[in-house]
């Protein structure tokens, strides 16, 4: 696992939020749960599913292609649509000059998540001050959309 640079394909590893709490021990991972957003485009799928390394185990390898790294800030969204096994997952991928990954989800002080009324929910994270939003993403009620929001 080297450093994230702009254009090349790159493979980490994180842990997902169980919604009781602490890392999700082999978490089920289904087509569609986790997409990309390059330069701050639209969400799509990941061209490779994640996987759990080692199986049955609570780490998640996550393998971005090239073209998915084509960007001076990629965006993965994981969001749990097929069950209510894991919190959603936002990481942001800053290139070429990135030190670290920044990884937050919906059990950290770090973002919250608001219900609307479509069944829609709406992602935003903070920096760490706690009032400056750093991302908005709308997630539809399947969990199958997302859509960036402005900062506001």
């Amino acid at each position: 696992m080297g450093k994230p640079t702009f254009g090349v394909a790159y493979r980490f590893l994180t842990t997902l939020t169980s919604k009781g709490g602490g890392s999700q021990t082999d978490p089920t991972i289904a087509p569609g749960d986790f997409q990309v957003s390059t330069a701050f485009g639209s969400f799509v799928n990941l061209a490779t599913l994640p996987v759990v390394e080692p199986a049955g185990g609570a780490l998640v390898q996550i393998d971005l292609s090239a073209a998915e790294m084509s960007g001076n800030r990629i965006t993965v969204l994981g969001v749990d649509s097929a069950g209510d096994e894991w919190a959603d997952a936002l990481i942001f991928i800053d290139t070429p000059d990135v030190t670290t990954v920044e990884v937050f989800d919906t059990l950290t002080n770090d973002s919250t998540t608001v219900a609307q009324p479509d069944g829609s929910r709406i992602l935003t994270i903070f920096e760490d001050d706690g009032t400056t939003v750093k991302a908005r993403v709308q997630i539809s009620e399947d969990g199958r959309t997302r859509t960036r929001l402005p900062l506001v």
